[in-house]
């Protein structure tokens, strides 16, 4: 009893493992993978992403992508991409504003992730928010959340044209439960699966071999293995 609890705990964390691995190459690798699907998202989920991150600073989240000017010379220019591939998700959004008053063009961005196979499993974001003309190299500084940034060898990626040796990767971090049992007990499975069929290969190779199908220790005519005691498999008792 002790034996099989050992080995389903044993599957278990290798199957948390592999999914793991699993989720965070498909997050490092589906932008090389280049297979992707663009449609568009609920709006529930526009604005259930949005306020995870958007303060009490932040406008509205956006619905769709349009440009718009109002009487006072303010451009609005909001954006929504919804992006997924077989094994990560990707939802970008922001809000861009404007003004010829002030000469302020302030900028909100989210982008959130997740990724896992079969379901998602990890999930994370990356934000902005600040005046673009303030900012060093137009750029407003980004904020994460529930990442983790990995350096990559360059030749592992397909954008290896570069000079640099090792590219930077984000990987999500936040668990999504459901995903995490689901994903964990399907690769426990399979592993259980693939070690039973190596087991079962091994016994019948060394049935073949005339040793025992447990020990592996030659058996000769004996019915029983003098070795292990384990009873052999083929061999007519007296």
């Amino acid at each position: 009893m002790r034996r099989a609890i050992l080995g389903i705990v044993v599957l278990l964390i290798g199957g948390a493992v592999v999914n793991v691995g699993v989720a965070w190459w498909c997050a490092v690798w589906n932008e090389e993978l280049g297979i992707r699907v663009v449609e568009p998202p609920p709006t529930n989920v526009i604005a259930e992403r949005w306020y995870r991150v958007a303060s009490g600073s932040w406008p509205s989240p956006p619905t769709d992508s349009h440009l718009s000017q109002d009487s006072e010379f303010i451009e609005n220019n909001t954006g929504v991409t919804y992006q997924k591939s077989p094994g990560a998700d990707s939802l970008i959004l922001y809000v861009f504003k404007s003004s010829k008053e002030d000469r302020s063009d302030m900028q909100w961005t989210e982008w959130y992730f997740s990724c896992g196979l079969p379901l998602r499993c990890f999930e994370g974001d990356i934000f902005s928010e600040g005046n673009v003309l303030a900012s060093p190299g137009f750029v407003v500084p980004r904020s994460e959340k529930n990442c983790i940034r990995l350096k990559l060898p360059a030749w592992l990626t397909r954008n290896n044209s570069s000079n640099r040796s090792s590219l930077e990767r984000v990987c999500p971090t936040g668990p999504i439960f459901l995903g995490l049992f689901v994903n964990t007990a399907v690769y426990a499975l399979i592993l259980g699966a693939i070690f039973l069929t190596l087991s079962t290969l091994r016994s019948v190779i060394r049935g073949w071999r005339g040793r025992c199908t447990k020990c592996g220790y030659p058996v000769g005519e004996s019915a029983v293995c003098t070795e292990c005691g384990a009873e052999v498999m083929g061999v007519r008792k007296s």
